[in-house]
């Protein structure tokens, strides 16, 4: 199981996606579903370069579970295999360098901290006059408390463009302070950003698979042959409802559910049946990861919240 892991971790190697290699002669008990096999790459000559840890693994099924930068997706889905921008971008003090003034700090605790409670996450309130894109989306914003007085805060941004990898950090904090000004953030929180040191920041450009509900028919393909994709590698969402994980399960749940259905036969002559059993996976879960991704990048309302119950709770 560890070159297994280490494989997925690398992933030096496309995928075989209709591989049927002879069981091997190892001890552990057969697996119809994936006979593993591992052959070692060369050693490189005298001056060469060190040599890696490479080989081919080749399986009766594939399950592309390997993240928003999916090597796998290179198989299934050619023509789309970079992530998008999601128009949102991650400005945060995780580690602090310094704690904040007293009264700041003392303001943040009256009105949401608790000394040893979880972090808080804010909603800023855009103004009616701001123009974005990005309908319903406001900046958010999450503190919490690190001891010592010290205090961190995450903010995720609405943006146009992604943070440019050239911009300074007096930039960035400059467009964070404005962003939460116009957001109307209340004054101890606008107070706290200001005080911290743009030196210290960390940015993080959020990209996504996006999902588009009405293209059931024309859809990137989450499968090719053998080969069908789960979790983030299919449809990769930012983080702000918790919802990538949670979805990937849902995924795997619905793959077991259609594979044994089909009686678990994945044999040379299955691969027609294996097709139509990733057809039922993406008709099961397209509509619902849609609708998932639409409410993570927009500000709930309370019909919204229902709908997200609905999705998401009756998985």
């Amino acid at each position: 199981r560890d070159w297994v892991h280490v494989r997925c971790e690398r992933r030096q190697q496309q995928p075989t996606p209709d591989g049927t290699a002879a069981a091997d002669d190892s001890d552990a008990p057969f697996n119809p579903f994936a006979n593993w096999s591992q052959a070692p790459a060369a050693s490189a000559g005298a001056g060469g370069p060190a040599p890696t840890a490479s080989f081919t693994v080749r399986a009766r099924l594939v399950i592309g579970a390997d993240g928003i930068n999916s090597t796998v997706r290179a198989y299934t889905t050619p023509n789309q295999i970079k992530p998008a921008y999601s128009n949102s971008s991650m400005i945060a003090m995780i580690q602090p360098t310094r704690a904040p003034p007293a009264e700041v700090v003392e303001m943040l605790q009256k009105q949401f901290l608790k000394p040893h409670g979880p972090a808080f996450m804010l909603h800023g309130i855009r103004a009616a006059e701001a123009e974005s894109a990005h309908e319903g989306f406001h900046c958010r914003l999450m503190i919490g408390q690190r001891g010592a007085g010290l205090v961190f805060f995450i903010a995720f941004m609405p943006l146009e463009e992604p943070i440019s990898s050239t911009e300074s950090k007096d930039a960035v904090h400059a467009r964070l302070l404005e962003h939460l000004r116009s957001n109307r953030f209340p004054q101890s929180v606008i107070d706290l950003v200001a005080d911290a040191d743009p030196a210290a920041l960390e940015t993080r450009n959020l990209f996504m698979h996006p999902v588009d509900p009405a293209a059931m028919s024309s859809r990137p393909p989450w499968f090719r042959g053998r080969v069908v994709l789960a979790g983030d590698a299919a449809h990769a969402m930012p983080p702000f409802l918790a919802q990538g994980t949670a979805q990937g399960l849902c995924d795997a749940q619905a793959i077991v559910r259609q594979v044994a259905r089909g009686g678990c036969d994945v044999g040379d002559g299955a691969s027609e049946k294996i097709e139509g059993w990733w057809n039922a996976y993406v008709e099961e879960r397209w509509a619902t990861v849609a609708e998932v991704q639409k409410l993570t990048m927009k500000e709930l309302t309370e019909d919204d919240m229902n709908i997200y119950q609905d999705k998401v709770m009756a998985e």
